[in-house]
């Protein structure tokens, strides 16, 4: 997920997509499939093959397949991609490519904690990201992953410290589930021992009236850089008639999966911002956050799921 600032045409987005089509398809060996829906919509479905040197012969390649979406508003962009390395290196030529366009700096902002060493503000992303949602209030947090923080310098820790420190390097992820888990026993003592929230799922209550319960997802598929966000609007209940929520839920498609998910989207930049407003002038997220950001490209992800966008 990026939002790219400026202000850009659909003719400029159109033909900077047909020239990454051209050049990613000789420089990546990328097949690229490029589509327009309305207006200001543009849906890139680019394949590829994956080597694994590793592997036998037959099973050395393998087909992927990457999704970016582009959407243009008044502010600028709004890029969504798969949460993996070849969305990134994406975004990473687009980025390039619109500034080269435009003979102008161009920045992209980018959910990215890497250089916050702190579990603290870490989890803190998430529980501001949860409480952040503009028109839902936050109702319970279903499930968190755990992912560890690593100590360089045990000498300062005290005697207490070293023990949680002890539980720690023997556990390095932790999955919590159940109702309100954020409240459990168990989460309190993983926050206490350098673990930080790398994934959280969790409900949410439109606050209008008769407003909808719906379940979000967001996490890093890179967990312990707490690298490549990814989100998505999981599913949702209505009401009955009694004003109480039905048991049966429904999957959000079309035009409501794509309001929920703007909704989780401006939350996360608004989490994100006031994690590094908080840090000081030194890690705003105007220094952090850049297409010059976007040319460091991260390490591989171990896990590969949802979008920089939806799933």
């Amino acid at each position: 997920m990026a939002a790219i600032a400026g202000d850009f045409t659909i003719d400029e987005v159109s033909s900077v997509l047909d020239l990454l089509k051209e050049e990613r398809t000789e420089t990546a060996g990328e097949q690229w499939s490029v589509a327009q829906s309305g207006k200001n919509h543009f849906h890139v479905v680019a394949t590829y093959m994956e080597v694994d040197p590793g592997k036998t012969r037959l099973a050395q390649r393998t087909l992927r397949e990457v999704s970016v979406e582009i959407e243009k508003s008044s502010s600028g962009l709004q890029v969504r991609h798969s949460a993996q390395d070849r969305g990134t290196e994406i975004l990473q030529s687009m980025v390039a490519s619109l500034q080269k366009s435009k003979g102008e700096p161009v920045n992209a902002t980018i959910i990215d904690l890497s250089t916050i060493l702190d579990p603290e503000s870490r989890t803190n992303f998430f529980i501001n990201l949860g409480h952040n949602m503009e028109g839902f209030n936050m109702h319970e947090t279903l499930s968190v992953r755990g992912s560890r923080m690593s100590v360089t310098n045990e000498d300062e820790l005290g005697d207490e410290d070293l023990i949680k420190e002890d539980f720690s390097a023997a556990v390095k992820k932790i999955i919590l589930t159940g109702r309100k888990v954020d409240h459990s026993p168990e989460y309190k003592r993983f926050t206490e021992s350098r673990f930080f929230v790398s994934e959280m799922t969790w409900i949410a209550i439109d606050e209008r009236k008769n407003g909808i319960k719906v379940e979000f997802e967001a996490g890093f598929a890179a967990d312990e850089s707490a690298q490549h966000f990814y989100y998505s609007v999981k599913r949702f209940w209505e009401r009955g008639t009694d004003g109480e929520f039905k048991k049966s839920y429904q999957r959000a498609k079309g035009d409501r999966q794509r309001t929920l998910s703007k909704v989780l989207e401006a939350a996360a930049m608004r989490a994100q911002q006031q994690i590094f407003s908080a840090l000081g002038p030194a890690n705003t997220i105007v220094d952090r956050a850049t297409s010059n950001n976007l040319s460091e490209t991260p390490p591989p992800p171990p896990r590969k799921r949802g979008r920089g966008g939806t799933k």
